[in-house]
């Protein structure tokens, strides 16, 4: 590695940025942040931003105050992405984007890291649209790292399990106790329990409610996701508080 101080420079030539907010003046042209950075790095890419720009359906003659939201999301990221940096440091890069940009951007990231190595820290609230990218999450709870895991080891985790919207959640809990063990299904909340046991399928456990006379509003077979796990962690903190 090298000496942050004496090698701030060349630490930071292999630096990319992205934060939440924009950070040009709104009276430049996307050409005019080209001039500007061809200053800053002295690895800029002129054509690949410029490509960036087109791939991103981005006007270079127009000012950036009359960009979108989503446009000056992807402006950012052109601008991050085109001096070849080895480190990418993203704050909500999804933010603002649109479904097709998602994942546009998603698919971009993935090719970044598998094929030229780069290494994406991102910071992100939208847990469901880095699921498919990200190596390791690190959970933060109250300004403090709660959790650091890969994510193969949350999709191990992630099991199946059956969600019941229930109408009389006391007469649903007596029915369950009489079929499944106590620990292999919970209440979620005044409507909705779910059952983690495959003693039963889903077609026996909604026949042995209806034979109980239940009022059962929906049942499907779901499994848990990042944001699960996520909000799993979190509860656990707010426990030991």
């Amino acid at each position: 590695g090298f000496d942050n101080k004496k090698c701030e420079n060349k630490i930071k030539e292999d630096i990319g940025v992205v934060l939440d907010d924009m950070f040009f003046p709104e009276i430049l042209l996307p050409k005019d942040i080209n001039t500007i950075m061809k200053d800053v790095y002295k690895k800029w890419d002129s054509d690949l931003y410029f490509k960036y720009l087109t791939d991103f359906n981005l006007p270079k003659d127009k000012q950036i105050k009359t960009y979108s939201k989503g446009m000056r999301k992807k402006l950012e990221i052109a601008t991050a992405l085109s001096h070849h940096p080895k480190l990418l440091i993203l704050d909500e890069p999804m933010n603002g984007l649109d479904p097709i940009s998602m994942k546009q951007i998603r698919s971009l990231f993935y090719m970044l890291k598998k094929e030229l190595g780069v290494t994406i820290m991102i910071s992100t609230h939208i847990l469901s649209e880095i699921e498919d990218i990200v190596d390791t999450i690190g959970i933060i709870n109250r300004g403090s790292m709660v959790k650091e895991i890969s994510i193969n080891e949350v999709t191990q985790m992630q099991a199946a399990y059956i969600e019941i919207g229930i109408r009389d959640m006391r007469k649903a809990i007596q029915t369950l106790d009489n079929i499944l063990p106590r620990d292999s299904w919970r209440v979620v909340d005044k409507n909705r329990l779910r059952v983690y046991s495959e003693m039963y399928t889903l077609q026996e456990i909604f026949r042995e409610l209806i034979l109980q006379e239940n009022e059962v509003i929906s049942i499907v077979k779901k499994s848990n996701n990042l944001e699960d796990y996520f909000m799993h962690i979190i509860g656990e903190c707010e426990k030991n508080d």
